[in-house]
């Protein structure tokens, strides 16, 4: 099956230059059983699997790789895209897309209205809030104060939501902690209100935090640490898109629709496509993200971007969220790394996320003139 998967992949080629495919499928079965001295005893399975596609496009001297996946709790992902071809549409897409990025310009650099897919709202949330307001980092974090976080501090507008919880079915999921308490849901942010944070019986109490446990565990033998599950980026007000099975169509949309909304602005109004890691301090709170590639909005014939640098401060990004556009996705996955030890990861947002311009957020590869 993955075979054959693989082989309709092969005919999937840009226009010009040329591509390269790499083909995985990953199945896990995951069987916990924690026992505990006050005698809590509960055991919990958890199967997850991935079908994940990674193409390498090369144009002359330019090229770049990029990621799509689709994920599932059993090999039952690959009859359904056998029957479907959900991923194989994807590809096409993707493919057009990164050829269009190997041929286009880059961002001038500079502030900018922006528009954030949920693969991007995903990382944003995880890395810049997540880790952030764990209990076993606040010491050291910048949504702190004296050790213990800061409840009550309001870093967004109204109805502007980071939720962290466990999805039944999904890569992250987890019922229970790894010290046996069931998982929480936990608003870490709710109204643009900081609320809450990720502790564990360990480090929550000293953090201000509280025991909502959030510890987990690459395995039987590592220490629990408090960790995220599905995180999200959730905004309460969400216009409606027509749903599209072709990236161009559904940009189109998008694009259709926030101006008939009196959304969309003048020259430049990015849309940033595609989460392809980054870095953020949660000590100063400053964030560098980077994407597949970015769409310029504004423009009627959607011009393409080379990938750039999405940049700012944890505590100035969130006030410039306001509304989403479209369906709802949680399921961008990943691994997340903490203290040597690796866990699944998943999150997305409530749409795609737009952002207002902020002159603490900035985006672009190259200097204004150059």
């Amino acid at each position: 099956m993955i075979a054959w998967i693989h082989g309709e992949l092969l005919d999937v080629k840009p226009d010009r230059g040329s591509i390269a495919w790499q083909t995985n499928y990953r199945q896990i079965e995951d069987f916990w059983c924690i026992g505990r001295t006050d005698g809590t005893l509960v055991s919990f399975f958890v199967p997850r699997a991935v079908l994940f596609h990674q193409g390498t496009v090369k144009q002359g001297d330019k090229g770049q790789s990029f990621a799509i996946h689709r994920s599932g709790v059993d090999a039952g992902i690959l009859l359904a895209e056998k029957e479907d071809r959900i991923l194989h549409k994807q590809a096409i897409d993707k493919t057009d897309f990164i050829q269009e990025i190997c041929l286009a310009s880059r961002i001038p650099f500079g502030s900018y209205p922006l528009v954030i897919d949920y693969g991007l709202a995903k990382g944003l949330a995880h890395e810049a809030f997540g880790h952030a307001v764990e209990s076993d980092l606040i010491q050291e974090s910048v949504l702190s104060e004296k050790g213990t976080l800061r409840k009550g501090l309001g870093i967004a507008g109204s109805g502007v939501d980071i939720i962290d919880g466990s999805l039944e079915g999904d890569w992250a999921y987890q019922p229970y902690s790894a010290n046996g308490l069931r998982r929480e849901t936990v608003a870490i942010v709710k109204d643009g209100i900081l609320k809450q944070g990720l502790g564990d019986i360990f480090s929550g109490q000293k953090a201000g935090v509280g025991i909502i446990d959030a510890g987990r565990a690459e395995y039987f033998g590592s220490i629990p640490l408090p960790r995220m599950t599905n995180i999200r980026l959730v905004t309460a007000e969400v216009i409606p898109l027509s749903p599209s099975s072709n990236l161009k169509e559904e940009i189109r949309t998008l694009r259709t629709v926030m101006e008939r909304e009196g959304l969309l602005e003048k020259d430049y109004h990015f849309l940033l496509l595609g989460y392809r890691g980054g870095q953020v301090s949660i000590k100063t709170g400053n964030f560098v993200f980077q994407c597949d590639g970015a769409v310029n909005l504004a423009d009627p014939t959607l011009q393409v971007y080379q990938p750039g640098i999405f940049s700012g401060e944890i505590l100035s990004v969130l006030e410039s969220v306001k509304i989403s556009l479209g369906q709802e996705k949680y399921n961008a996955i990943g691994t997340c790394g903490k203290a040597g030890q690796m866990v699944p990861s998943s999150g997305g947002g409530s749409g795609y996320i737009l952002l207002e311009k902020n002159e603490k957020v900035k985006l672009g590869g190259s200097e204004i003139g150059r």
